[in-house]
């Protein structure tokens, strides 16, 4: 094995790093202990994989794109100052936290698989890499939260969540997204929406599943809206019908009486308003849920578009 810090000051001295665009892994050797990457100012991209290196320190790098750490020890990564990284590569490292000045806007593709996140680890710390197109955090066990979490990530195409405790939410992800994977019994109701990739692992079409929920859910939401108008036309004829007995029965009794004449006005006056109440507040109630049913519909309809 090889020092990482005297292998890079070695083969990349200071002296030449203004001209340094790759950093790659050296032939034949394994590099071990902590490594501090800074200050080359063309650096677009580090490739170190499968190492034994413990802490690793990338400052002052302003143009590097493309960071691949992974099969190694790492503990802690710090990046700084580096504004323009679009994918990072952790996979199998011991890794409890996202380094804390990534940028937001930049990064694309995020790989955390088999590290160590703490117990109830919250998926929001991803929330925030809203251009991310692929995110891979399988093989954590202590991601146990909602994939609600993520509903701010519009852009995702590719998630893995093999072997976490991640089990609900499934709603959330955005219908662009065109590989999901995960285990069987993470969402049982994917099972008959199950493919297999170019490199023949499993996947789920979360597409053609968001897409056949979202017609159930319309079609059903066009049930409810006819029956719902099948029930308030009942409710319309009966109060309807209960107004003018109840003002009949109040006819006759009036119209024994001496003062009919008198009174014959104020019924016709009172049906009338009867009447209106009843037709203005029932009309009111189904134009109501009938505007909310459109507007349901309509974000149904742009669902169904953009998946």
């Amino acid at each position: 094995m090889v020092n990482a810090q005297q292998w890079l000051d070695n083969d990349y001295p200071i002296e030449e790093r203004n001209e340094i665009e790759e950093i790659f892994q050296p032939e034949g050797e394994i590099l071990e202990g902590d490594l501090i990457i800074e200050n080359f100012p063309i650096l677009k991209e580090i490739n170190l994989q499968e190492n034994r290196l413990n802490l690793v320190r990338i400052n002052n790098c302003l143009e590097c794109e493309t960071v691949n750490l992974l099969d190694n020890h790492i503990i802690t990564l710090e990046i700084i100052n580096c504004p323009k990284i679009e994918s990072l590569d952790c996979n199998n490292n011991r890794i409890s936290q996202l380094p804390i000045e990534l940028n937001l806007e930049t990064l694309t593709s995020l790989t955390m698989t088999k590290n160590n996140f703490q117990i109830n680890s919250d998926l929001s710390m991803f929330s925030r890499f809203v251009n991310l197109t692929s995110l891979e955090i399988g093989k954590n066990i202590a991601f146990s939260d909602s994939l609600e979490k993520l509903i701010n990530l519009k852009k995702l195409k590719e998630i893995d969540i093999v072997e976490t405790n991640i089990r609900s939410g499934l709603e959330y992800l955005p219908g662009c997204l065109e590989y999901l994977y995960c285990n069987d019994d993470q969402f049982p109701e994917l099972e008959s929406y199950k493919k297999s990739d170019e490199d023949e692992d499993d996947y789920y079409d979360y597409q053609s599943w968001k897409r056949d929920v979202l017609t159930r859910r319309k079609n059903e939401l066009e049930v409810v809206l006819t029956n719902f108008k099948l029930t308030l036309s009942k409710k319309l004829f009966t109060s309807k019908k209960t107004g003018i007995e109840g003002i009949g029965e109040r006819r006759k009794e009036i119209e024994t009486s001496s003062k009919w004449a008198c009174t014959k006005n104020i019924i016709d006056e009172k049906k009338a308003e009867v009447f209106e109440q009843v037709i203005s507040h029932t009309c009111d109630e189904m134009i109501k849920l009938e505007k909310e049913v459109t507007e349901f519909q309509s974000q149904i309809e742009v669902s169904l578009q953009n998946s």
